[in-house]
């Protein structure tokens, strides 16, 4: 079910990307069926080519894309949201990095894709409760800081949550045991 939401997420973001870009001007010239302005000039004798042609109507995957998001929670258009915006920030260093994670998950067994999940599930477990155990607009710079982390930073950001959890959990044992019954 988690596995199906990340793809489903992935058609949306890549969805989302491509019409943003379209709009921002980015295919000029390179693709003539997406109906370009730049195809619309005339040179010489050629004619307008988008005046003739007809518009197409959404193509089914565009339907069911549409389908899904009205069926979406609130809060599940706000993670959409929240992915699409962080898809749109990265670098083109970072989606090759994020295709190449992406095309490693896909290509595993089911079992080690399983794993793969319940271990991602564990990291953002330990942010969440990291995160609770701050006061709310520290939680929320740190928030923002992990965010705009690149992935080797991260890494060593989780690492020393881990060790800070570590420790108290180590206080919080020691304290216990102090503790006569």
């Amino acid at each position: 079910m988690r596995i199906s939401f990340v793809l489903q997420s992935i058609l949306i973001l890549l969805t989302a990307c491509l019409s943003k870009a379209e709009e921002r001007g980015e295919f000029k010239g390179k693709f003539r069926f997406l109906g370009n302005s730049d195809s619309g000039r005339s040179d010489e004798n050629r004619t307008r080519a988008d005046f003739h042609r007809k518009k197409r109507p959404p193509s089914e995957e565009q339907m069911e894309l549409l389908r899904f998001l009205l069926e979406a929670s609130p809060e599940r258009l706000q993670v959409i949201r929240g992915t699409i915006e962080r898809v749109e920030k990265m670098t083109p260093e970072e989606r090759k990095s994020m295709r190449a994670r992406l095309k490693r998950f896909r290509e595993n067994a089911p079992a080690a894709r399983t794993k793969m999940m319940k271990d991602f599930h564990m990291r953002q477990d330990l942010l969440r409760r990291y995160w609770k155990t701050l006061d709310p607009e520290t939680e929320a710079r740190e928030i923002k800081h992990f965010h705009q982390l690149p992935m080797p930073e991260r890494h060593k950001y989780l690492e020393k949550i881990r060790k800070k959890q570590k420790a108290s959990e180590g206080k919080k044992a020691k304290s216990k045991e102090a503790v006569p019954d």
